[in-house]
């Protein structure tokens, strides 16, 4: 079982789209933000690992915080790891899943949409304690595109891929004993 949270960014978004009637299109800039991940798993051998992921993230642009980009992902992922010390280990998989984006316009509209995620997992876990380790993770999430409308014909837009990267630090509680 893990918890962990730090820095969320999102790359800069190409969208295509209409906004009341008026065909547009552009690069929309997305601010560092912040994540909050949670982790159950089970460990197959000393060196696999799968476990099921939940995240959240929370992003605003860079048009002066008008839009927040909040996401939900459920992800399943299959982990390797390489003991690089008896107390460090390192980590490297990737998962699968599904994606919620949601884009709230100032609170004046929302527009949400949900798709296919990839990932891939690098992550290095120091044991603090023979049940427990300090883990630091980072993960490039890729979303399908997202196609956002909000209201009847005010605006809908369709977006590229997302990129995502998140850099967070958290601990992950072994429950059957030993550090991994």
């Amino acid at each position: 079982i893990g918890i962990e949270g730090g820095v969320s960014s999102v790359e800069d978004a190409d969208a295509v789209g209409t906004i009341l009637g008026f065909a547009t299109s552009g690069t929309l800039p997305i601010d560092n933000g912040w994540a909050l991940i949670g982790t159950v798993g089970h460990e197959l051998s000393p060196n696999w690992r799968i476990e099921g992921e939940l995240g959240y993230r929370s992003n605003e642009t860079d048009t002066g915080g008008t839009i927040e980009v909040t996401e939900v992902s459920f992800m399943v992922n299959a982990l390797f790891d390489i003991e690089l010390s008896p107390s460090m280990d390192l980590s490297l998989g990737g998962g699968i899943g599904y994606d919620e984006t949601t884009f709230d316009i100032g609170g004046a509209a929302e527009a949400s949409d949900s798709g296919f995620a990839w990932q891939g997992i690098v992550g290095m876990g120091w044991a603090i304690s023979p049940n427990t380790d300090l883990t630091f993770t980072y993960r490039y999430m890729n979303v399908s595109g997202p196609e956002l409308s909000a209201g009847a014909g005010i605006a809908t837009v369709e977006f590229d891929d997302l990129t995502k990267h998140s850099l967070t630090v958290g601990v992950r509680f072994n429950m059957a004993g030993g550090a991994e």
